[in-house]
């Protein structure tokens, strides 16, 4: 009987796995829809892992299933959930269970020993902790070789490690570690042990060539006895995890990008009016122009990233602008009005043949001139931030500006300044001197905040996300143009390639770029913003066709250095989304509220998070609603099963030992001995005594410009 228990609790246990599986599929597969028809998606192979310790990689989610612990808190963290940054410390990386197929999976173990202060070379630190990671078997090198991957060094070391005893040249394994440093700490790739040859490894290769290194954000922290009990049981829980991994497949590239850091994306309104004198003679009057672009938060206390010709309105470029406008339709005359305001020999100019060559000397000029000479008077700039789907009344904006009045801004239409930008009306006459990138700030705090990453992610041919809002998506007769959504365009790489004029570099892509993108982030599949969409260039139905380019994030960097800004990425609104989000795709949808409700009171004017929260009330009301699995009780009852099955066992034994003494005693069977007793000795012999009862032994042991159409 007590053996039917313990089969009748195992039954009981998988049944209860297997409906929680049924459930969390169910329940995913529905949220991942209302995901999916919240912002586009395509189909995507990769999936990221970022860790603040420095590091980030992408992996294939269909191959692969990761899993890591929070150095910090000793969590463990599955599937997509690694995007979000955290100090990971232990990932694992298993090839996806096959059902029915009862060899091990495969897997790849990344370590950073982040406590170490090494001064050592690569060979120390990778025997150091690739033995300790064996257990102390003292595995042996087969080779070692330096591999360079996208500027990244690294020492690759192919290992075989024997059994001992005589089977051991039958044992005998081989796995590969690839090592390097990050701030100075060993970062350790490495595969399991694998019988056989050694032979190369497609996966780890891929992460490796993949791998993005950088700065550590965060500090080490020796781990109190708490957390270090939580890492221990994390890491328990690896193994045990590799049961489910192949419940239900990650989700992964635009349609992730676009629900994590679509709420950092703003649109922009530039509207100004202004008079302008140069050396104090009236020159310009009623220089007025509206436009509307894209920007995102950069800071959590309210620096934007933008184009400068979204932002900025510089009397110099006004000037030039209108200057070039008039040249365009034959009236050369403001061109020779600056050309003498800048002190520019005309004798020397009508020299020069070339238009372009002529053009670029005198706007070179006028830019050289002290900004003191340029006055603007009667001014004024309505920038606005959109913090929300709703516009503003464009009609009273315009009237309020060619009125130079201040528009009234709201809780969800911030004013902004412009901090810094570098950016020249002139630029692309005959060449760039300049990047186009700006930055505005607005007052606030706990703004949601887009990742900068860096433009050695992307190579020709990986995919590109970008969020922004181009004006044909709203006001083009089709769709209602009264509120404006965040649009996600997807495309890949064309080309890398350098600009016209200077070193820095332009991403080519064939994206769609359209105007009122300006300014938006470009995204890689790993979530971080490689790039500003800035230029379109359309061939006008000749059939040159339309390219658009990229500024490099770079660009805005610099900028923000040598603007001496501090930028504060850590946003308490933007890590609460990321994990609301990281519960709401996985089912759970009451986790999720919880989260949503804290983003709401951090950023009450979160553009999407009411709609998630109605529709995870939904789903739970329809029974959708996935539980933490029950851990504890899982494995209570597992032990409970076993308890009963060994006591059930050793009631078995032991019943049946004493029944066989019950019949010898009785006579209805005779002892045999296991071997012949010799005759000699049958006399002093005595069968073994039965041992007391009980006493069994056992043992038990995871940017707009001129000549060329701005978007």
């Amino acid at each position: 009987m007590l053996l039917v228990g313990a089969v009748g609790v195992a039954f009981m246990l998988f049944g209860v796995l297997v409906s929680l599986r049924v459930h969390l599929g169910d329940g995913m597969a529905d949220s991942k829809a209302f995901v999916q028809n919240t912002y586009s998606r395509r189909a995507d192979t990769k999936q990221s892992v970022s860790s603040s310790n420095g590091f980030n990689f992408s992996y294939d989610p269909r191959r692969l299933y990761a899993s890591a612990i929070d150095g910090s808190t000793g969590k463990l963290y599955i599937g997509y959930e690694l995007s979000i940054e955290r100090p990971y410390q232990t990932i694992k990386l298993s090839t996806k269970v096959v059902p029915h197929v009862a060899s091990a999976p495969d897997t790849i173990l990344i370590d950073y020993y982040s406590a170490d202060d090494m001064g050592q070379s690569l060979t120390d630190v990778e025997h150091a902790h690739v033995g300790a990671a064996q257990n102390g078997q003292n595995p042996t090198v087969v080779s070692t070789e330096l591999v360079t991957e996208r500027s990244l060094t690294f020492q690759k070391t192919v290992w075989t490690q024997s059994a001992s005893g005589p089977l051991a040249t039958q044992l005998q394994s081989h796995f590969a570690s690839y090592t390097t440093l990050v701030g100075g700490k060993p970062l350790i790739l490495r595969t399991n042990n694998r019988l056989g040859a050694p032979q190369g490894d497609t996966d780890l290769d891929a992460i490796v060539h993949s791998l993005v290194l950088g700065q550590s954000i965060v500090s080490y922290v020796a781990p109190d006895p708490i957390v270090a009990s939580r890492i221990a049981k994390s890491q328990n829980l690896l193994e045990a995890l590799l049961f489910t991994s192949a419940s239900a497949e990650n989700v992964a590239g635009s349609q992730i990008v676009s629900a994590l850091y679509a709420p950092a994306v703003v649109k922009i309104y530039n509207a100004y009016c202004t008079d302008i004198a140069i050396n104090n003679q009236p020159y310009l009057s009623n220089a007025c122009s509206a436009a509307s672009g894209s920007g995102f938060f950069i800071s959590s206390d309210g620096y934007i990233a933008t184009n400068g010709h979204v932002a900025t309105e510089s009397a110099k470029d006004l000037v030039i602008q209108d200057a070039y406008a008039a040249a365009a339709i034959g009236n050369g005359k403001p061109l020779v009005q600056l050309a003498q305001l800048a002190g520019l020999n005309i004798s020397v100019l009508s020299a020069i043949k070339d238009d372009a060559t002529l053009l670029d000397t005198i706007f070179n000029g006028v830019y050289a001139m002290p900004d003191s000479a340029f006055t603007k008077t009667r001014n004024v700039q309505n920038l606005l931030v959109g913090l929300d789907s709703k516009d503003p009344d464009v009609k009273e904006l315009l009237k309020k500006t060619n009125a130079r009045q201040v528009y009234a801004a709201d809780s969800n239409l911030k004013a902004a300044k412009v901090i810094s930008a570098d950016y020249r009306a002139a630029d692309g006459v005959v060449k760039y001197r300049n990047s186009d990138v700006a930055i505005i700030k607005i007052d606030g705090d706990n703004y949601p905040v887009a990742k900068l990453g860096d433009l050695s992610e992307v190579s020709q041919g990986s995919v590109l996300n970008i969020l922004g809002y181009p004006a044909a998506a709203s006001n083009n007769g089709i769709v209602a143009h009264d509120v404006s959504t965040v649009t996600l365009t997807s495309g890949k790489v064309s080309s890398i390639k350098t600009a016209n004029g200077d070193s820095r570099k332009l991403i080519e892509t064939d994206t769609t770029i359209g105007h009122g993108n300006s300014g938006g982030p470009v995204l890689g599949d790993n979530g971080d913003v490689v790039g500003i969409a800035t230029y379109t260039i359309d061939g006008g139905g000749q059939g040159n066709g339309t390219f658009n380019y990229i500024r490099d994030i770079q660009d805005l960097k610099t900028l923000a250095t040598h603007s001496n800004l501090t930028l504060n990425t850590v946003s308490r609104t933007q890590s609460t989304w990321q994990q609301a989000i990281a519960a709401f795709d996985s089912s759970h949808y009451s986790k999720s509220i919880a989260y949503f409700d804290k983003v709401q009171a951090l950023y009450p004017q979160h553009p999407t998070v009411d709609s998630f929260i109605a529709r995870a009330q939904a789903s739970i009301q329809q029974g959708k609603d996935v539980k933490d699995m029950p851990v504890a009780l899982l494995i209570g009852g597992l032990a409970l099963a076993i308890v009963i099955a060994a006591a059930a066992i050793t009631f078995i034994i032991r019943h049946h030992g004493k029944h066989q003494i019950y019949k010898m005693a009785n006579g209805q069977i005779s002892a045999t001995p296991v071997s012949p007793v010799p005759a000699s000795l049958s006399a002093e012999y005595s069968p073994p005594q039965p041992s007391a009862p009980g006493e069994y032994l056992r043992q038990d042991e995871v940017p707009q410009h001129i000549p060329t159409e701005q978007a």
